[in-house]
């Protein structure tokens, strides 16, 4: 249908973005001792901007998916679902309110994002953050599991993004700079692109009821 392959489309592009914005643009952000610097630079305005696009696609393409397979998942395929969402538009807003105010005010008054980070404990700021990552990463989790449930889409897609998203901290740690970083990502990236594919090809007529979708244009 044209619907699956308008949001497999979506799906695909999100990922290829997602990978960008967290591979190439963040390598390149510049480094300072000030971190104000690295907010106001233009380096860092185009990571949040492509990140911002990479959430609004993922999301597109999260639509699709769930149309496909809403009829086999249940009430945890729509929790996981609902997270997925909320998550998603946590985020969204985050990044646009990085891009549009955050990035701004580093330009004009770095001073008052060091006064806004020198306060004892986690400032609002901080837990609006942790709340939209903490979203994004919960409902992608549920969801892929309640694909590897529907069996709807073929496992490897939802197992590159349970395996991604659960190797970017490991992967940090065990690898130096920011190599273990973009290696995790790139991982959950991978998963959305296979996911995207797969989704442009799906036929409902074609599809079984245990059979995974056919994958061929």
């Amino acid at each position: 249908m044209k619907t699956h392959r308008i949001a497999g489309t979506a799906l695909l592009l999100g990922g290829l973005v997602y990978l960008i914005a967290n591979s190439v643009l963040t390598i390149l952000l510049p480094v300072s001792e000030d971190w104000t610097a690295t907010y106001a630079s233009t380096g860092f305005l185009a990571r949040l901007s492509v990140a911002a696009t990479a959430v609004f696609l993922l999301f597109a393409g999260a639509l699709g998916l769930h149309a496909a397979q809403a009829h086999k998942t249940g009430w945890f395929g729509s929790l996981a679902f609902a997270v997925l969402f909320a998550g998603s538009m946590l985020t969204f807003a985050h990044e646009w309110g990085q891009v549009f105010f955050l990035h701004p005010l580093a330009v004009i008054a770095p001073e008052s994002l060091r006064a806004m980070e020198d306060v004892e404990g986690a400032n609002l700021y901080d837990i609006e953050a942790m709340l939209a990552m903490g979203g994004f990463v919960l409902g992608w989790l549920l969801f892929a599991i309640s694909m590897l449930m529907a069996r709807v889409f073929r496992p490897l897609g939802p197992l590159l993004i349970i395996g991604g998203l659960f190797s970017i901290s490991l992967l940090t740690a065990a690898l130096p700079g920011l190599w273990g970083f973009v290696a995790g990502n790139a991982i959950t990236a991978l998963g959305w692109i296979v996911l995207g594919r797969e989704l442009q090809a799906y036929r409902p007529e074609q599809a079984s009821e245990a059979g995974p979708v056919p994958t061929s244009a």
